[in-house]
């Protein structure tokens, strides 16, 4: 296969697989910002996370992730707790029902990868 058919091949494919991924996400009522932070807060566990490793981890301003960070909260999805040695630096965790929501989209993301 020459290169060109490789990669005409590769982002078709790369194009199925994000539409897939955003169909089912949209399903849950979240954006993919929204998916990618609330997903690296469940991953870090219970003592939550700061704002700023969400912005290295995501490689984004942090401006961008308390926004998207604030959505979260109104979707009752994280909590915001004050950091234990400093009263300035918020910790995000993600709430029982935010760690159900992204058990759920993964599980069901798993599922339709499997039929890939």
């Amino acid at each position: 296969m020459p290169p060109h058919e490789i990669a005409i091949a590769q982002t078709r494919a790369s194009r199925n697989i994000s539409h897939m991924r955003e169909t089912i996400i949209q399903g849950y009522d979240l954006s993919t910002p929204e998916w990618l932070i609330l997903g690296y807060i469940v991953g870090i566990g219970e003592n939550g996370t700061k704002v700023g490793d969400i912005a290295r981890a995501l490689d984004v301003q942090s401006t961008y992730v308390t926004g998207t960070l604030r959505r979260l909260l109104e979707k009752h999805l994280v909590t915001a707790q004050v950091h234990s040695s400093d009263r300035r630096v918020r910790c995000m965790a993600a709430t029982k029902n935010g760690m159900a929501v992204v058990q759920a989209v993964n599980a069901e993301l798993g599922d339709r990868v499997d039929y890939i």
